[in-house]
């Protein structure tokens, strides 16, 4: 898989957990979480199976407790503490990013595409191109977000759809259509998320961000327990 392929590019030992008796198995601690898991599995009807296969209490605390967190785009429909759009019954959040997100803002599965996105604000103050190749698979968006959450790419989309409206075809065709953009990618604290799939392509610059970003946390937490003289 391409995201094995960029972590281990960039030389880092990662640890895979998908249930409860892994993750209380797993003795490490402080290592960031990539959460990348399909909504429709924690709707109403699969709340027992969500329990057990998600560990949604135990991932809630883990986000409390300031670790780094990375939700890729069902992820992100995760982390938000508000989601719309979603399948009749809802779904459980993990929460933590103060947001409201769309759950299919992009379309169905068969509308998944990839997009130059462009993020020269984010270049000039952490580096790299100013222009990244992403896969939006089935993508969300986020439509608002919170005084504390740093907007770190936008895509731009015709405006009826930037407030997550479903427009008709007719509509589209007979009117010219203003661009607006809608956010696909955040940070508030220790929360990084994306509406789209950095694993899926050969470039590993988002995991560099998140492991510079779980260094930083770490600073700052092991600066906090310092004694003071």
């Amino acid at each position: 898989m391409m995201v094995s392929q960029s972590r281990r590019w960039l030389l880092v030992t990662t640890l895979e957990r998908r249930t409860k008796r892994e993750a209380q198995e797993d003795k490490t601690q402080g290592q960031p979480v990539l959460a990348t898991t399909w909504p429709s599995l924690a709707s109403s009807h699969y709340r027992d199976l969500s329990t057990n296969i998600f560990q949604f209490p135990p991932l809630r605390e883990f986000v409390k407790m300031v670790k780094p967190v990375w939700g890729t785009c069902a992820g992100l429909i995760f982390l938000a503490n508000k989601a719309t759009g979603q399948k009749t019954g809802g779904q459980e959040q993990i929460g933590g990013l103060d947001c409201i997100v769309h759950r299919n803002f992009f379309g169905s599965q068969i509308q998944s595409f990839e997009a130059e996105l462009p993020v020269s604000e984010l270049a000039s103050t952490e580096g790299g191109p100013e222009t990244f190749r992403e896969v939006f698979i089935h993508a969300p968006a986020i439509i608002e977000v919170g005084s504390e959450v740093q907007v770190l790419a936008e895509y731009p989309v015709p405006s009826y759809k930037a407030s997550g409206s479903n427009s008709s075809l007719e509509y589209q065709e007979e009117n010219v259509v203003e661009e607006k953009k809608v956010i696909v990618a955040v940070r508030q604290g220790n929360i990084l998320a994306t509406a789209f799939h950095p694993e899926f392509t050969a470039d590993t610059w988002w995991h560099t961000y998140l492991l510079k970003m779980a260094n930083d946390i770490g600073e700052e937490a092991s600066a906090s327990l310092a004694p003071v003289l």
